[in-house]
């Protein structure tokens, strides 16, 4: 495995010394990461998932999530924090987080539907 990440070029390794990324390695490791704190904030902040599991949800989606995706989520959660709203969260964020806890869409404003 260590071969391999030299002969890629992603990490510089002294026999039976240290490891350390190369630049290209560090650009890798910045990008996964980046994803997994996107993910994370949307499966935590934004969907209500615990922590613990929000985070070993990002740890499996990240590897798969494609940039394009990756950049849409940041847009949202940036969107939802930034949401014109005097209150903490958007009015329809706490709507679904009501809906998460009851299971009913009729608590919400002009909304006549019962739980399924």
């Amino acid at each position: 495995a260590v071969k391999n990440l030299v002969d890629r070029g992603f990490i510089k390794h002294e026999r039976y010394g240290s490891l350390s990324l190369t630049g290209k390695g560090r650009l890798i490791a910045e990008k996964v990461s980046e994803r997994h704190r996107v993910l994370f904030e949307f499966f935590h902040k934004v969907l209500g998932v615990e922590s613990e599991t929000a985070g070993k949800d990002a740890c499996m989606v990240e590897h798969y999530i494609s940039p394009e995706t990756k950049k849409r989520l940041f847009k949202f959660i940036e969107f939802v924090h930034r949401f014109p709203s005097e209150e903490k969260d958007p009015r329809w964020l706490d709507h679904f987080r009501s809906y998460l806890a009851t299971g009913r869409t009729d608590i919400c404003a002009g909304t006549k539907e019962k739980a399924l």
